[in-house]
């Protein structure tokens, strides 16, 4: 089951004739981490790098061109003919994952396939298959890279959080793009006054604001101290939030992101910034990133194997 998704996309296969028919049939051993039957069970994000990557050699193997295709964790994809793999995932995280994460040191290896590792700062440390944020200083940073989507470029992004406290009148982001001067991205909580608020936030040449893109949780206490999904989704134009798979807000149309030149850090806003450094207390169990705007079933199945 969660091989699902694998997303095949860009596949040009001009070495083959036509009408040739590749194909490979799922294996147990495919739900283990390495792949061959060793390492434990693998998480969904690695069994769809495993039948991705045997796929892509079954392609390999009968073209007759070496490196004809390679395979990220939700895509085929070509390297002839200037195919592209951008709509699939981009980084892929998981603390239950020893691929991706060691349980100790600063770095939480990217397992899509595509090496977007992140560097933890300040001390975030080894939880219970969760890395933990201590809402003093803690959180995760990506340096600024042209992989990274940003202005009206589609994009996706979902998370397995845990939060231990809202931050009293301030902002609790999720993932946030921003520099002091400007914000391409940015996405997480807003609490005023005992509300809290999912929201998202776009400032400079974005027109994507918090105080019409939010969705107010019906009881706040009830997402404290367990591990929720928290999804947004945005397709060039309109964007959209989830909770557990479930689609809980629709913007309307003609919506944009900025862009800018600063790093993506996850579970903070932004350490440069002073008094707007606002990290969060809690804990990521994993979080994904795609260049393509799920749908609903897509981030339907990524909550189903969390």
């Amino acid at each position: 089951d969660g091989i699902r998704d694998i997303g095949v996309t860009g596949v040009q296969t001009c070495a083959l004739p036509i009408g040739t028919t590749v194909s490979y049939t799922v294996v147990a051993n495919d739900r283990t981490v390495d792949g061959n039957g060793g390492g434990g069970v693998a998480s969904a994000a690695q069994i769809q790098l495993n039948v991705a990557t045997k796929l892509a050699a079954a392609i390999n193997g009968n073209s007759g061109s070496a490196a004809l295709v390679t395979a990220t964790a939700s895509s085929v994809s070509s390297a002839q003919g200037g195919s592209s793999a951008k709509s699939g995932s981009l980084i892929s995280l998981d603390a239950r994952n020893s691929s991706s994460w060691s349980g100790s040191g600063s770095i939480w290896n990217d397992i899509s396939g595509n090496a977007h590792n992140g560097t933890l700062v300040n001390g975030a440390s080894n939880g219970t298959n969760a890395i933990e944020f201590d809402g003093s200083n803690d959180y995760l940073e990506f340096a600024d890279a042209s992989w990274i989507p940003e202005g009206s470029s589609a994009k996706t992004f979902e998370c397995y959080a845990r939060i231990d406290a809202w931050r009293t009148g301030q902002y609790a982001f999720l993932i946030s793009k921003t520099s002091p001067s400007n914000q391409s991205f940015s996405f997480g909580f807003q609490e005023s006054g005992g509300t809290v608020k999912l929201v998202l936030v776009s400032q400079g040449s974005g027109n994507i604001v918090q105080t019409s893109e939010y969705y107010t949780l019906p009881t706040p206490s009830n997402y404290l101290g367990s591990y929720h999904q928290y999804a947004f989704s945005y397709d060039g134009s309109v964007a959209k939030m989830y909770i557990d798979g479930a689609l809980v807000f629709t913007s309307a149309s003609g919506k944009t992101f900025g862009d800018n030149s600063a790093p993506m850090r996850l579970m903070v806003f932004d350490p440069t910034n002073g008094p707007y450094f606002w990290p969060v207390d809690g804990a990521l169990r994993g979080a994904r990133l795609y260049g393509s705007a799920l749908t609903t079933a897509e981030i339907k199945i990524g909550r189903a194997h969390v």
